[in-house]
């Protein structure tokens, strides 16, 4: 099983821009349906670590949970990781409610 999910979903290289769907229940009217999110890292078990231009997304992501997108629409450089000298974790609610 492990094998067929490696097949459909190749892994995503460090600093490729994804799309990361929010789920209906999480979002208001007026947010944004997806994040445009940069990989940061990728973890020893296969999990994320993704970065938007409002700051570091608080939970890792399993490579089914986006989509890699064919241009670079966000460069890590662009993630805003500090404020006031103190790591930048936002929900990806409240990232969709400022995108």
């Amino acid at each position: 099983m492990k094998v067929d999910s490696d097949k459909q979903f190749l892994l995503a290289r460090l600093g490729a821009a994804v799309r990361v769907p929010v789920p209906d229940v999480d979002r208001g009217r007026g947010d944004a349906r997806n994040l445009l999110a940069v990989v940061m890292s990728v973890r020893e078990n296969g999990f994320y670590r993704l970065g938007t231009a409002q700051g570091v997304v608080n939970q890792l992501y399993a490579r089914s949970g986006f989509t890699p997108c064919r241009k670079e629409l966000i460069r890590i450089e662009d993630v805003k990781k500090y404020l006031f000298d103190q790591l930048l974790l936002l929900s990806p609610q409240e990232v969709a409610r400022v995108s």
